[in-house]
């Protein structure tokens, strides 16, 4: 081997080595993680969306048990009214009520749908009618039974309304089931009208 040959081993002996980096490279794991936060995003919007909660037809089940025990509740007191104005507004939510339960029972019995809500809706209810049944009586027994006749049904309507609201925001395209909830908001609206006006005749 001659100097030149020599010198040559030598340099090679100390050149750097080249390493493989078996590390993932920053930029890749940056696009990973991206990934991932996009991808369990989109996982959480879609489960909001398809949230297992109450569906529009068990609300409209709800409702339609509220809406009978309320119109149990009017056939029961409205003879009892003194003020002929207030009887007449409860005897056009009687018949809203009427019409509505109508509606829903033709709803439910044309998609062999069951009518019946879950028990824990059904025990809710009950205790909802059986209290305000209760205050109106103790209010007829005291000779006060138009004024919390007023206060009491005016809330139990706007409740009934924002239940049908519920229901309204849970509809998935059932074109039948929506008219329904509309006509029904619609005429409660009227109600509620009628019950401010009564309330408040100066405004």
């Amino acid at each position: 081997m001659n100097n030149l040959e020599y010198l040559n081993e030598i340099s090679k002996s100390n050149r750097p080595v080249k390493t493989s980096t078996s590390g993932l490279n920053p930029k890749t794991v940056l696009k990973v993680v991206i990934g991932g936060v996009i991808a369990f995003a989109l996982l959480a919007i879609i489960s909001i969306a398809t949230n297992t909660g109450p569906k529009a037809v068990d609300y409209a089940k709800q409702i339609n048990l509220r809406t009978y025990n309320l119109s149990e509740t009017l056939r029961t007191y409205n003879p009892s009214i003194k003020n002929s104005n207030l009887r007449a507004i409860s005897i056009s939510l009687s018949s809203v009520l009427t019409d509505a339960s109508n509606k829903f029972n033709t709803y439910f019995s044309f998609n062999d749908i069951d009518p019946s809500p879950s028990n824990d809706v059904s025990e809710s209810e009950a205790a909802m009618s059986e209290e305000l049944n209760l205050t109106l009586n103790n209010a007829k027994l005291n000779g006060i039974l138009d004024r919390i006749y007023l206060n009491q049904i005016q809330l139990q309507v706007a409740l009934l309304s924002s239940l049908i609201a519920q229901a309204l925001s849970r509809n998935n395209n059932d074109i039948n089931l929506l008219e329904i909830l509309q006509q029904y908001e619609s005429s409660l609206n009227l109600i509620l009208d009628s019950f401010q006006k009564y309330s408040n005749p100066d405004a």
